[in-house]
């Protein structure tokens, strides 16, 4: 509590966030940013992504439903159908979602994720805001910023020094721009791992067992 009550009192990140007009009218300042502090549900890169595909992608719904796998799918769509959203609304990008269903969503999930053997779903995270509708999680920057580290390496390291720039840049909040790149990235990425894991996972004899680990 006493955190929350310091980061809501002292998390402007601009002095002025408001301006007060003659005829004592306050107006948000369109360029102020604050940190937030909020319960986030589990889900990667969700404000970038939809609904439907970071649910599938997302380490924590994949290992506890098994989305790889077909039996998996339909439990998380059976999971969508119960709460009432719509399979064309979940695929859309989450940021044009209907906002009805955005605000039943955290509700929804704490009534129903409890049948699926999912009760943490939601934490206590970090939201960066920044004028009127910007939302940046910092979990989400920490997938963005570890894609671009980790982008287009070569063995020597030729290209690290250009990437760590790159990472550093998108941490400034005038070239969001950078960020983003490093999302899509991310999603790439984390599509690459599922689809990869799935067919080792399915495939028989394609993970192999020794005496102290296992490969593929």
């Amino acid at each position: 509590m006493e955190l929350e009550q310091h980061i809501n009192s002292s998390g402007n990140l601009d002095s002025i966030t408001s301006v007060t007009l003659k005829d004592g009218t306050k107006v948000t300042a369109p360029n102020s940013s604050r940190i937030a502090y909020e319960y986030e549900p589990r889900l990667m890169l969700l404000q970038e992504w939809n609904l439907f595909d970071s649910m599938l992608c997302s380490s924590y719904i994949a290992t506890k439903m098994r989305t790889w796998s077909d039996t998996g799918i339909k439990k998380m769509q059976l999971l969508l159908g119960r709460m009432g959203f719509a399979r064309e609304e979940c695929k859309q990008k989450f940021q044009y979602m209907s906002i009805e269903i955005k605000r039943r969503m955290k509700d929804m999930f704490e009534q129903y994720l409890p049948e699926f053997g999912l009760t943490d779903f939601y934490y206590r995270g970090f939201l960066l805001l920044h004028g009127y509708s910007s939302k940046i999680s910092a979990a989400d920057v920490v997938y963005g910023v570890t894609a671009l580290l980790e982008s287009f390496v070569e063995s020597d390291g030729s290209c690290a020094s250009k990437q760590f720039g790159e990472a550093y840049d998108a941490l400034s909040l005038t070239k969001l721009d950078k960020l983003e790149t490093g999302m899509r990235q991310a999603i790439k990425v984390q599509r690459a791992i599922l689809r990869q894991g799935s067919a080792a996972i399915t495939k028989k004899g394609s993970i192999r067992s020794g005496s102290k680990f296992r490969w593929v």
